[in-house]
C-alpha cells in the first residue's frame, strides 16, 4: 500500500506543477487575462490632383441645395466686373443736333435730328442725353422725347425732363431750360430712322435748342 500512496502523491504533485505553469504563462494568478489592444487604421493621406488642360470641359448637372452662401474675396487688385467685358476696348461716340430758330418752320413741335449716325456694323450705346433750350419769354417745354431705333425694332421714344434755369433779358430767347439725363438706349447704323429729339412747346413762339448724345460703340452681332 505504501508504494501506491507514493504514486498518487507523485501524480498529484505533477498536476499541481502543471497548473502553476499554466497560470504563469497566461498571467498573474488571480488576475484577468491580458487583452492586446488593436489600433485604428491611420487616415488616408490627401493626394494632390494637378489639372493641366485649360479650360476643363465639364458635363452633366450640379445639384445645389440648402441655399448655400457665396462669398466673393475679390480685392481692388482683382475687381469683380459688373458689366460685359470683351476683348475690344470701348469706342467713345457722340452725336449732336441744333436748331437756331425752330419757328418757322416747326411751329410748336420742332424736331432736332442728330448726326453723325453710327458707322456701318456698329451700335451706338447711348449713356447720356443733354440739351439746352432757349425759349421766348413765357414759353415752356410741355414735352420732350428722344427717338431711336435698334435691332430692327420700331422707333422707341424716351421722355426727358427739362428744368428751368432762369431768364437772360438781353438774349433773343431769354428763358433757359436744361436737360441732362443718364439713359441706356441704342441706335444702329442700319436703322431706317434717325436719332431725333422731339419737343412740344406751350405756344408757337420762336426758340432754339442744342442737344448732345454721348456713349460708346459696340459691334453688331
Amino acid at each position: 500500500m505504501i508504494p501506491l500512496k507514493r504514486s498518487l502523491s507523485l501524480a498529484l504533485g505533477l498536476v499541481v506543477l502543471a497548473t502553476v505553469a499554466i497560470l504563469i504563462t497566461t498571467g498573474t494568478v488571480g488576475a484577468s487575462p491580458r487583452v492586446t489592444s488593436i489600433n485604428a487604421a491611420p487616415p488616408t493621406p490627401s493626394i494632390p490632383v494637378n489639372v493641366t488642360n485649360t479650360p476643363l470641359p465639364v458635363q452633366g448637372t450640379v445639384a445645389i441645395s440648402n441655399s448655400p452662401n457665396v462669398t466673393l474675396s475679390n480685392t481692388s487688385a482683382t475687381p469683380l466686373y459688373v458689366r460685359d467685358v470683351d476683348s475690344s476696348p470701348l469706342q467713345p461716340f457722340m452725336a449732336w443736333c441744333s436748331l437756331d430758330a425752330f419757328n418757322p418752320p416747326g411751329g410748336n413741335f420742332p424736331s432736332c435730328v442728330f448726326a453723325p449716325v453710327p458707322p456701318a456694323g456698329k451700335r451706338f450705346v447711348i449713356e447720356t442725353i443733354s440739351a439746352d433750350l432757349e425759349l421766348s419769354s413765357g414759353s415752356k417745354p410741355v414735352s420732350m422725347n428722344f427717338e431711336t431705333e435698334a435691332a430692327g425694332q420700331n422707333s422707341v421714344a424716351t421722355f426727358l425732363p427739362a428744368t428751368f434755369q432762369g431768364s437772360t433779358p438781353f438774349f433773343s430767347f431769354p428763358d433757359h431750360y436744361i436737360v441732362c439725363q443718364q439713359v441706356r438706349l441704342y441706335s444702329d447704323s442700319s436703322a431706317p430712322g434717325p436719332m431725333v429729339l422731339n419737343i412740344t412747346i406751350s405756344d408757337t413762339n420762336s426758340g432754339s435748342v442744342t442737344a448732345y448724345a454721348s456713349g460708346h460703340l459696340v459691334n453688331i452681332p
